[in-house]
């Protein structure tokens, strides 16, 4: 993942590479910079933006046509700012080919195993809005906490503490910038 010091994670690797490797490449779809940070962190080599997924994270609607090209294209930089997947060499990869298989999480997508995805030669395959759907179960489950006990305090185990959140978040970089250049 790229961070704000301008350094590059040592495992990034070209998607033809990763498409010549002989497994399928599962990329978990991500509908923010700090849902691609967490995709990314998590060790999936690749990330795709759902646009399913942006529509309801900035309007908390469907993906009916609502948004418009520039709105996509904002959030798609903003992605490819926050990791190290590369949009443009994705899109060229797979022109004209069949690799791609979306996973419609909740929807008409049959239960289908990686291994049968592999034997029918797919060679992606994207979760559009998995983390977008635990990211609205997560938060149902602490609000609803909330409501019932008056504070967050029963909700907080499994939760990230906040160090751990400043890390996902780049606070250290945002830290280190300031100590360069005398503002830390």
């Amino acid at each position: 993942m790229g961070d704000l010091l301008g350094r590059q994670a040592n495992t990034r690797q070209g998607f033809r590479e990763l498409l010549s490797g002989g497994e399928p490449v599962l990329a978990p779809g991500a509908y923010d910079a700090m849902s691609a940070r967490l995709v990314e962190a998590a060790g999936f080599p690749a990330v795709y933006m759902s646009g399913f997924g942006v529509t309801a994270s900035l309007l908390g609607r469907p993906d009916i046509g609502l948004l418009g090209m520039s709105e996509m294209a904002q959030t798609a930089r903003r992605i490819v700012a926050a990791s190290a997947d590369d949009i443009e060499k994705a899109a060229s990869a797979l022109a004209g080919e069949r690799v791609l298989f979306s996973w419609g999480e909740g929807g008409r997508t049959p239960p289908t195993s990686i291994g049968q995805l592999r034997e029918w030669g797919f060679s992606v395959v994207i979760f559009p809005i998995a983390a977008l759907l635990a990211s609205v179960a997560a938060t149902r489950l602490v609000l609803a906490r909330i409501g019932e006990d008056g504070t967050p305090i029963q909700a907080m185990a499994g939760l990230p503490d906040m160090a751990e959140f400043f890390g996902i978040i780049g606070l250290d970089e945002v830290d280190e910038l300031g100590r360069r250049f005398g503002r830390g």
